[in-house]
């Protein structure tokens, strides 16, 4: 059988991410939000390279015991946890998953027309849930998923990444995140952590006060070292 335990890359006071490893090996990461009393979601992601049938089958039965825990220890009762294995396989919940799709353009090095396609997967009181897919021509691929905390005045997003692309890309999602969260709450801040393979690439801070003379977008700060080169 084989060894599982979880790596922590990231910690914070509502929330945590961390690598999935099996034998010391990378196989996924978990990503979670929450606040004690009340509610915690988080999403799951396995790699289908790493991970056969059988071994996902026991990552399950891992992340499920890690997650009564934190349900037991916070007191929340209420717990969504989205579990993906390549495409969705299931969801930690009774509830339908919400579908509502969002689009935006941008353009790629070859002037081809590029969809930054944002899919709502889970709008559940204080947190949403979107899928982002990059869209071109015939290509239709996922380039990860996002997990908002909107609960308060400085809110906070988790971006996990199946694939990063380029750092121009993975700035016009956080662009487009401000843009679409300023239309539907009134916050002071947001924080967007951008993670791939176990590790944060990019963090982005716009603070709402500083934007008053910016026409396209909110003051943005970069506050991690950019690894670009793990596009592909």
């Amino acid at each position: 059988m084989a060894q599982i335990h979880l790596r922590p890359e990231l910690v914070t006071a509502t929330g945590e991410a961390a690598g999935i490893m099996m034998d010391d090996q990378y196989v996924g990461s978990m990503t979670l939000l929450y606040r004690e009393q009340d509610m915690l979601y988080g999403s799951v992601q396995l790699d289908e390279e790493f991970v056969n049938q059988r071994e996902k089958a026991q990552i399950d039965r891992f992340i499920h015991r890690y997650v009564q825990h934190m349900i037991d220890a916070l007191g929340v009762p209420e717990c969504l946890v989205t579990v993906t294995y390549s495409d969705y396989d299931h969801v930690i919940s009774t509830d339908d998953v919400v579908e509502v799709e969002l689009d935006e353009t941008v353009e790629d090095e070859d002037m081809e027309d590029v969809y930054l396609h944002f899919e709502l997967v889970r709008d559940e009181l204080d947190v949403l849930i979107y899928d982002i897919y990059e869209e071109s021509g015939r290509r239709n691929s996922r380039l990860g998923s996002a997990t908002i905390d909107v609960s308060t005045e400085e809110m906070t997003a988790f971006v996990e990444f199946l694939n990063p692309r380029d750092e121009e890309l993975r700035e016009k999602i956080a662009y487009h995140l401000i843009d679409m969260l300023e239309e539907a709450f009134d916050f002071q801040t947001l924080t967007v952590t951008m993670q791939y393979d176990e590790e944060v690439i990019d963090e982005y801070h716009f603070d709402i006060d500083d934007q008053a003379d910016t026409e396209y977008s909110p003051a943005i700060y970069a506050e991690s070292e950019r690894k670009d080169t793990l596009h592909s």
